[in-house]
């Protein structure tokens, strides 16, 4: 772990180191003429020149309303992200072109974006009294956070070349909403005092806040007394992992939180010459490359949790992490390389550093490198487990024990993935699009996404898994020999009384005696009163169709699974469920069951999961 640094220290840091420039500004015409020539410039500035046809994105109270009204985010969320989005694009594309063309454009959206009477999404706003926005009450989110960062580095990049009004409005707004609420208020839950978890709030809201006070804060007690607070948040952030660096949350989550933390160290590390480096802490090599090893195939990640189904890390992160860290096998993950590349789809701070944390243009991508065999997260409880691993698009299987109170959690205890030539064909869902009711304890778990339902667990006397740490997984083992992997679990826990349940023990296995290698499931369920009811559920999004008894085949767009079950004793009943609100837009899902044709006091179920071409 790093030194702790209270306020006075930080204080007399900044007075006596001189800093250097985290990235040219507008006044080094050098720097952006030699960036001009190259291939994501020239798309930023095309795609800037087409945006100037267009009017400042507008926002209404009654799109502010919509959140409560209708259960939807977009309507104020899309016109205010756009915003953002444009302010940060014409602000690159007047420092790419030095002429002034982008300068109104950019006054414009940076004013437009002062004058909101919040900086908070009404799905954070719930402290407002009447719904729409008050001002006299400094709230601090993820979007307030990253909007204070992206003005203050507007301000840094394009300095005397923004309208000195703008740039006075910017300091005002910041200190107002940020840094005074950031300093005056101990009470936002995602500072995690007293009981409250953290998660990935933590490192958006404080590496934000203190990211904007590092650029904008002329008083020097102040500033250190912002970044006394932030660093201190970001150690408990980084507390929050465990030794083997695993986020429950998936990459998604990893990545959104790594990426603010990784951009405020760097910044202070470049202002106080070094002398404070939060990146000089054993703990984050290992946080670092956990990408790295939940990769299922190039470009696919395990999709536990809230993480988006095809959500992939911002490549250019990846890159700094791999170099900072010395983890080349991390920026091998980027299955583009420099010469393909597309400008990061992320927020406006990934999108500067997607410009100066990638490889120069005239590298190649790296090829894929050969990995694990298996990789076991012992505090999330998450195998994956590769029949070849050096074959990128091989078999993978993913198992998940844990809990059901993780951070964005699904009852989701005992799922599995199984990969195949680069598809999920037993599937997890990731997040659902997230609406009014996706956190309400009340109704979070009626969304298929997030209830067991809707994972390959089982479904046990007309009961789901419940909700809350107590539903867990028991007695996790995993078990590794030459010829397989293996995840080993009691589920009985993750259910309810009402299941009856003595044991349910599952056990997930990578076997490797085959060239593709195969996958099997055993469970074993025993009743504690009287028979009961038992369905061993699988979930995909890929065709199924029963060839004969006992024979499922899963098709996926390239390779298909063939699952051999006994059809003596169980029967097969597959369901196709509509439109699926999924947070990459609606999808069918398939959910298999496999059940015993009558009611067991005690019973052994196996599946033989065999990929085939």
């Amino acid at each position: 772990m790093i030194p702790t640094f209270d306020s006075e220290t930080i204080a007399a840091i900044l007075r006596e180191a001189k800093g250097h420039p985290p990235f040219p500004t507008h006044a080094d015409r050098h720097a952006w003429e030699r960036l001009r020539g190259q291939r994501i410039p020239q798309h930023i500035l095309a795609w800037a020149e087409q945006a100037l046809h267009e009017p400042t994105p507008q926002a209404l109270a009654t799109d502010y309303l919509a959140f409560q009204r209708d259960g939807q985010r977009e309507p104020y969320e899309k016109p205010i992200d756009r915003r953002r989005e444009r302010l940060i694009m014409f602000t690159l594309a007047e420092c790419l072109e030095g002429k002034g063309r982008f300068a109104d454009a950019i006054l414009n959206d940076g004013w437009a974006i002062c004058e909101e009477s919040t900086w908070v999404v009404p799905a954070h706003g719930k402290d407002y009294p009447y719904i729409l926005p008050d001002p006299q009450i400094p709230l601090i989110d993820l979007w307030s956070a990253i909007t204070s960062f992206t003005l203050a580095e507007v301000d840094y990049l394009l300095g005397d070349a923004l309208h000195p009004a703008l740039r006075s409005r910017i300091r005002h707004e910041v200190r107002r909403r940020s840094t005074d609420a950031f300093l005056e208020r101990n009470d936002y839950l995602w500072l995690g005092y007293g009981k409250k978890k953290i998660n990935n709030w933590m490192p958006v809201c404080a590496g934000g806040t203190a990211g904007a006070a590092l650029y904008l804060e002329c008083d020097l007690d102040r500033l250190a007394a912002v970044l006394a607070k932030a660093i201190d948040g970001m150690q408990r952030y980084l507390a929050t992992f465990g030794g083997d660096g695993a986020c429950a949350e998936g990459v998604g989550y990893w990545e959104k939180g790594m990426f603010f933390f990784v951009a405020l160290a760097d910044l202070i590390a470049t202002q106080t010459e070094g002398r404070i480096d939060l990146f000089d802490d054993p703990r984050l090599r290992q946080i670092a490359a956990f990408p790295m090893r939940v990769e299922l195939s190039p470009g696919c990640f395990v999709a536990f949790s809230d993480t988006g189904v095809n959500r992939q890390p911002q490549w250019a992160l990846l890159h700094f992490l791999a170099g900072r860290y010395d983890l080349p096998a991390l920026a091998a993950l980027d299955p583009v390389g420099s010469q393909r590349r597309t400008l990061t789809g992320r927020g406006p701070g990934e999108k500067i550093r997607d410009l100066f944390w990638y490889p120069d243009e005239s590298a190649n991508a790296q090829p894929p490198m050969e990995k694990n065999k298996a990789d076991f997260f012992s505090d999330v409880q998450w195998l994956i487990a590769r029949a070849t691993p050096a074959d990128s698009n091989g078999l993978v299987l993913a198992v998940k024990g844990g809990h059901n109170d993780e951070p964005h959690n699904h009852n989701d205890v005992g799922s599995f993935i199984v990969h195949w030539r680069g598809e999920s064909l037993l599937a997890e869902l990731g997040a659902m699009r997230y609406n009014r009711d996706s956190f309400k304890a009340d109704l979070r778990y009626t969304f298929l996404a997030n209830r067991s339902l809707g994972h390959s667990v089982p479904y046990v006397n007309g009961c789901e898994q419940g909700t809350g740490q107590t539903f867990r997984a028991d007695n996790v083992r995993y078990v590794m020999d030459a010829e397989r992997d293996c995840l080993e679990l009691d589920l009985a826990a993750a259910y309810p009384p009402e299941a009856d349940l003595a044991r349910l023990g599952r056990r997930v296995a990578l076997v490797r005696s085959t060239p593709t290698g195969w996958v099997e499931l055993t469970d074993t369920v025993v009743f504690r009163s009287q028979p009961g009811s038992y369905a061993c559920v699988l979930i995909s999004f890929a065709a199924v169709a029963e060839e004969e008894p006992g024979q499922l085949v899963i098709s996926g767009a390239v390779g298909k699974l063939l699952i051999n079950y006994d059809a003596q004793h169980l029967y097969a009943t597959v369901e196709t469920i509509p439109d699926v609100d999924l947070r990459g837009g609606p999808r069918p899902v398939r959910r298999i069951k496999l059940e015993p044709h009558m009611p067991v006091q005690k019973m052994q179920l196996v599946l033989q999961i065999t990929p085939l071409p």
